[in-house]
């Protein structure tokens, strides 16, 4: 089955949210699946994953620094290709 995870925050962050989606993306590949995530870019190399990540635009949000608001024209531009692949 072929799976697309979206959230508004994921590796390098380290959270709740993002541990527990990398932790179950792992687990949907081993038990035989395609994944994909889509979440903010944070600029900056990341480690890899066993599945797709694909990295969108993002701002800072004022007074909160660590989290990004992934740019509206970015997700717009990535729809053709979510809906030929999920």
């Amino acid at each position: 089955m072929k799976i697309l995870m979206l959230s508004d925050v994921y590796v390098p962050r380290v959270n709740e949210v993002s541990t527990s989606i990398r932790t179950f993306c792992r687990e949907l590949v081993g038990a035989g699946h395609e994944v994909t995530v889509v979440a903010p870019d944070y600029g900056g190399s990341v480690g890899a994953d066993e599945f797709e990540v694909i990295r969108l635009g993002s701002r800072r949000i004022a007074f909160d620094p660590e989290d990004r608001l992934i740019k509206a024209g970015a997700v717009r531009a990535l729809l053709p290709r979510l809906a030929e692949c999920h």
